[in-house]
């Protein structure tokens, strides 16, 4: 009777077990990268593709999961080698062609040694998935859409000045027209694009190289009909420990789903509240600039209306006079008029204290009004005091 072998699983196969002991090394890394960017206000860094795939290693690696090597080796295999290219290149003639690493001359040791990953990580994603099996279909799938996450994400909430994995323009150093109509599409169209050209172009090769790396299943129209054979011989000698392992399988699958949703989790934490920081800030530099606008027409109308003698009927004494009297004709950008008062973008609400023959006209912001009770008097030059 022909002795039948039993399936490997693919993290167990002929090579054994994936090893445990890299995941302290990229948890390392990606600690450091971690410490690095929030010490130096980067953390929407943190959300690059290549900064979620070495983490995704790292949850590989620690859980034994061919798949999440995998994931993160079609992520990051083309992408690093374009990266390599452009860092060999860019150091060789000073000119870098992709603008990938541009960021690496004049910088500190500290940031050599967290981006060092870009060197080391394909590599080593290769040396480990080298004759394992792994999902092709599924490993792209997830790639996909771990990188349509992270674009929209960096699109909706990060700083455009950032510009993290590309998602609000592509390489500005591009100065071709299909970069032109791409930076001209609406979110809703370009993100969408975005994600799938990075698929393409960096994805695909990815894991063209996979499926030479690894043990893929196929083969001959008979060797797949004796396999099929042989899988139904296992299920039939033993049913119970063959359903055990397959919701055993199952569980391990959930595993690395709640993997990379955590990973996800935990790095949107630390770089998305810097937007509310940033959009905080901006709003905070509106209202000032708008509040000086008007504080700045005061002092000059009230210096007028001295030298010139005017009336009364030409001094601010209502906040329906402020709008006729900028030089716009109009009340600045995020301010407003409300019951008599004047209300910026923060909420804040401020009345109006007439002008009078020995003082300009001034607002003054109402407490308790705003994000925060506060207090302060915006006048003549739309200082604070």
């Amino acid at each position: 009777m022909t002795a039948i072998a039993a399936p490997t699983h693919p993290a167990t196969s002929r090579k054994g077990p994936v090893p445990r002991w890299p995941a302290a090394l990229l948890l390392a890394h990606l600690v450091l990268l971690v410490v690095l960017k929030t010490s130096r206000g980067l953390e929407p860094e943190l959300l690059w593709i290549s900064h979620v795939a070495l983490a995704l290693a790292a949850a590989g690696f620690l859980l034994r999961s061919v798949d999440l090597l995998a994931t993160a080796f079609v992520a990051i295999a083309a992408l690093h080698a374009t990266w390599m290219f452009d860092f060999a290149v860019g150091m060789t003639t000073h000119r870098f062609p992709v603008g990938m690493a541009q960021y690496l001359p004049g910088a500190d040791a500290w940031t050599w040694i967290a981006t060092s990953h870009h060197a080391y990580l394909a590599p080593l994603l290769a040396i480990t998935l080298w004759r394992r099996e792994a999902r092709l279909l599924r490993t792209f799938c997830a790639a996909f859409l771990i990188m349509l996450y992270l674009a929209a994400a960096s699109r909706l909430f990060l700083d455009p000045a950032f510009n993290v994995n590309r998602a609000h323009h592509v390489l500005t150093n591009w100065d071709h027209h299909f970069a032109r109509n791409a930076n001209a599409l609406p979110p809703i169209r370009f993100i969408p694009g975005l994600a799938a050209t990075i698929a393409a172009l960096f994805f695909f090769p990815s894991a063209l190289a996979l499926a030479l790396l690894t043990r893929q299943r196929g083969g001959s129209r008979r060797s797949r009909q004796t396999r099929r054979s042989q899988d139904a011989d296992i299920r039939c000698m033993d049913r119970s420990k063959n359903s055990t392992k397959m919701w055993a399988r199952a569980a391990f699958t959930l595993i690395e789903l709640v993997a990379v949703m955590v990973i996800l989790a935990i790095l949107s934490a630390i770089a998305l509240p810097r937007y509310f920081n940033y959009r905080d800030r901006a709003m905070e530099a509106a209202d000032s600039a708008a509040l000086g606008a008007i504080g700045t027409m005061f002092s000059e109308l009230y210096t007028r209306h001295r030298a010139t003698g005017s009336p009364v009927s030409e001094r601010i004494t209502a906040v329906s006079h402020i709008a006729p009297n900028m030089e716009t004709g109009e009340l600045p950008s995020g301010i407003t008029i409300d019951n008599n008062r004047v209300i910026d973008q923060r909420g804040y609400e401020y009345t109006l204290s007439a002008e009078t023959a020995d003082e300009p006209a001034r607002l003054t912001v109402v407490p308790g009004t705003g994000p925060d009770a506060g207090g302060g008097i915006f006048g003549s030059g739309g200082g604070a005091s």
